[in-house]
């Protein structure tokens, strides 16, 4: 081989592997990949999801304690679910799933907030202590913030279980 075939056979090595990288970085930070733009979900498919939500939050008999309102909390979201869904159907171009799935998330934590506030502290340290009989034996294997956050995940599931909530989130549509 001359040193004219090596070079032009580096050239063309080192042109495909910028353009593989260009694509493992636009694919990473959620850029289309030749100019295709995936749609993960439809509109109406979103939009079917945010109104069987807000139906099932309307339906929940959430615990009341004073000065706070589980259902009323409930009935605002639901209602929020409902707003989104008619935006939803509106809209016929792409959607930002980010923004509606920041948007999800807010208003779940707003119910497990008054879910841990109003619901009877003992029910709460069962369900902790249903945690700690499941965790027991990865204790060992599993630093004190992952066993706090597996400890707080699984008190949120049981709860959202216990009164019969949606998860509200695009993951679980």
């Amino acid at each position: 081989m001359t040193a004219t075939t090596v070079g032009a056979r580096s050239r063309r090595v080192r042109s495909v592997s910028s353009r593989a990288a260009e694509d493992i970085k636009e694919a990473a930070v959620g850029a289309a990949v030749n100019g295709a733009k995936p749609a993960p979900f439809e509109n109406a498919e979103i939009s079917a999801f945010l109104r069987r939500c807000s139906g099932e939050l309307l339906q929940a008999k959430l615990p009341e304690k004073v000065g706070i309102s589980g259902n009323a909390v409930a009935k605002d979201a639901a209602a929020s679910l409902n707003e989104l869904a008619s935006e939803l159907e509106g809209k016929g171009g792409p959607l930002r799933l980010e923004d509606l799935e920041r948007h999800l998330n807010v208003l779940e934590q707003k119910l497990l907030a008054v879910l841990l506030t109003a619901t009877p502290d003992l029910d709460l340290i069962a369900v902790r202590a249903e945690a700690d009989r499941e965790i027991a034996p990865y204790r060992r294997k599993m630093s004190g913030a992952q066993l706090e956050q597996l400890h707080k995940q699984y008190l949120h599931k049981r709860l959202l279980e216990r009164y019969k909530l949606p998860r509200l989130s695009l993951f679980y549509m």
